[in-house]
């Protein structure tokens, strides 16, 4: 009863309102998305596609397809290969011929080890978490670029399991934000989800250099701060 009693008055608090702004763009390339008197974030909040090879293209189709968003069954398979792990349709056999991008190992001591265990049970699960964490480093490099000094992110993640092998997602994605010049790494384990005994959701919190760390580093012309703004990616 009490609960219900807080739910009843919060309804009567007016909500903090902000101006909202929606950009249609790849996460992997935020400097093309966003122009630069757009960039200068200071908080970042999102779940991103866990890597449990889920197609939130495939559990949308009925809607997309409903409001003409897709056509056919080609056009989810080519929309899910541009996410970020889907693999549905026709993604699954663009999924078969990819191939590393070149721009460096994902910088986790174990993670070649563990994306070929995978692939000895599936060599497509195996090459599916692998180009997932490649687009996770992508998009982490491109996120620095538009963030202001001191930025605070806050990634919600889930690790996962495939056949007897378990994948750390959260300590593969600490060591990659590390890796991109984050500061202050840490993780936050927040519940234990309700499916295998071993996976959970955790919260992996990350910043960028405060300004007068960077000013002594790379001192800049003119400096000022910045407005406080957020963003949020989706799915």
């Amino acid at each position: 009863m009490v609960a219900a009693n807080k739910i009843a008055d919060s309804l009567s608090i007016e909500p903090p309102a902000a101006d909202c702004r929606v950009f249609l763009g790849d996460s992997r390339d935020l400097t093309a998305v966003l122009s630069a008197r757009e960039r200068g974030y200071t908080g970042v909040i999102t779940s991103p596609p866990y890597p449990n090879r889920m197609s939130y293209i495939r559990e949308l189709r009925p809607y997309m397809y409903r409001l003409g968003y897709l056509a056919d069954g080609r056009a989810a398979g080519e929309l899910d290969w541009k996410a970020i792990g889907g693999t549905w349709g026709c993604a699954t056999s663009l999924l078969n011929t990819w191939t590393p991008n070149g721009h460096g190992q994902i910088p986790f001591p174990q993670f070649d080890r563990i994306v070929d265990d995978i692939g000895r049970g599936n060599a497509l699960l195996g090459q599916y978490v692998h180009k997932y964490f490649e687009d996770i480093k992508s998009h982490m490099a491109s996120l620095r670029q538009v963030l202001a000094p001191g930025a605070n992110c806050r990634y919600i993640v889930g690790n996962s399991k495939f056949y007897d092998t378990m994948l750390p997602v959260e300590g593969i994605y600490v060591a990659m934000f590390e890796d991109a010049g984050f500061v202050d790494v840490s993780v936050e384990t927040i519940r234990k989800r309700t499916s295998k005994k071993e996976l959970f959701e955790f919260i992996v919190h990350a910043h960028t250099r405060r300004a007068d760390v960077q000013r002594r580093q790379h001192p800049p012309k003119s400096p000022a701060a910045p407005a406080h703004r957020s963003i949020s990616f989706d799915r």
